[in-house]
């Protein structure tokens, strides 16, 4: 089977993550996939790198700049001159259409599953013709947009989207809940599939037996994830006698000015952007998610499949996640922001304080890997592609 898979942009996120292990698992089951994003200035070196060698990307040399001589003067002198300072910009976005339309107009393409709406937008625009198997997995950017003061305009855009799409695949009954009152049709094609990952990536850790010392974050550096309050909280614990380390991995807006803010604290480390996330899961004790909202964390994921218990705000579908299979493994703390810096100390203590507690989560984690297993939610995609309506 030929499989479109669409995303908006190959850069840092949960979403764009779950479309490389998705992509790399069903094109390791004999799938053939052709991967397009629709912002291709905006790919991260290391998240291309995660890509299988037989996954085609379109345009993979994308940000190279022209290789005729010619080319590259007129390029450049258009720049200088001020005749189009988005040429360049422009030019590689044509061709990266034109490079997809090429390869489709020429392969029978069975299947087209876009993620995010942005990519549900192109393939809305530009791929009309591959509507009849064209399936939309929704991944919370719906949610986001309806927030903003341009609501107006991608409500009407969820609504055509709902009209040609197949179905949609949902990670959160919050975002199904809006496309459905927004398509005002309760008979949309739906499926929750849960996101996965691949489990010899995360190998299950060593039991810890000294003391809880090492708390990670690892998500984007927007206030929405509550870096500041896991700060302050590490910071007062440390206060009352817990000698504990705060692992801060990321990118993002927000990372300078902490950075400056707390610098003089040596347990706060600001790691940056991290390639191999699941080695810090495997050295940390604790993964922390204080976030103001989530919809099928990624890290959460990637934490119980270690066996690293996790501590996380009851946003989206951590639940589901933490406890969705009738054992803890561990704690959701009180969606009240208010109060976040807070509930992080109290969950934090719970963990210091209670050493069996903290095993029982760990052992539970451990328990729980195949519910995450990328190879086996990739199983259940295919089985969708196949259905006939």
């Amino acid at each position: 089977m030929t499989i479109l898979i669409a995303i908006a942009d190959l850069g840092l996120g949960g979403a764009q993550q779950i479309v490389i292990n998705l992509s790399n698992s069903l094109v390791n089951k004999g799938h053939r996939i052709l991967l397009f994003d629709v912002f291709p200035d905006l790919r991260k070196e290391g998240m291309i790198r995660k890509l299988d060698k037989q996954i085609e990307l379109i345009s993979p040399k994308y940000s190279e700049r022209p290789k005729h001589l010619f080319e590259r003067i007129v390029n450049s002198l258009k720049y200088r001159t001020g005749l189009d300072k988005q040429y360049l910009k422009h030019k590689r976005e044509k061709q990266h259409i034109k490079d997809l339309q090429h390869i489709i107009e020429n392969t029978t393409v069975d299947i087209v599953n876009s993620h995010v709406f942005w990519a549900d937008e192109f393939v809305l625009k530009y791929l009309r013709y591959l509507h009849k198997n064209w399936w939309v997995t929704l991944h919370g950017s719906y949610v986001e947009l309806s927030r903003r003061e341009d609501a107006p305009y991608f409500k009407k855009q969820i609504k055509l989207i709902s009209e040609r799409a197949k179905g949609f695949i949902y990670l959160s009954k919050e975002e199904l809940d809006l496309v459905t009152s927004t398509a005002n049709s309760k008979k949309l094609r739906k499926k929750f599939i849960p996101n996965g990952i691949p489990l010899k990536d995360f190998p299950i850790k060593r039991d810890v037996h000294g003391s809880i010392s090492k708390i990670l974050v690892a998500s984007r550096a927007i206030i929405e994830k509550g870096w500041d309050e896991a700060i302050l909280a590490v910071i007062e614990l440390n206060e009352k006698g817990f000698p504990l380390n705060l692992l801060l991995a990321g990118d993002g807006p927000i990372l300078e000015e902490l950075k400056n803010a707390y610098k003089k604290y040596d347990y706060i480390h600001f790691l940056g952007y991290q390639e191999n996330v699941h080695e810090l899961i495997q050295e940390s004790d604790v993964v922390l998610l204080p976030s103001y909202y989530e919809m099928f964390p990624t890290i959460l994921i990637e934490s119980i499949v270690c066996g690293t218990p996790v501590i996380a705000t009851d946003k989206g579908e951590t639940k589901f996640i933490v406890q969705g299979n009738g054992r803890d493994c561990g704690l959701i703390l009180s969606s009240s922001i208010q109060i976040l810096k807070d509930e992080i100390i109290k969950g934090l203590e719970t963990y210091l304080l209670n050493r069996d507690l903290y095993n029982l989560h760990s052992a539970n984690a451990k328990l729980d890997r195949d519910r995450f297993n990328i190879d086996r939610i990739a199983d259940i995609y295919v089985e969708l592609y196949l259905t006939e309506e």
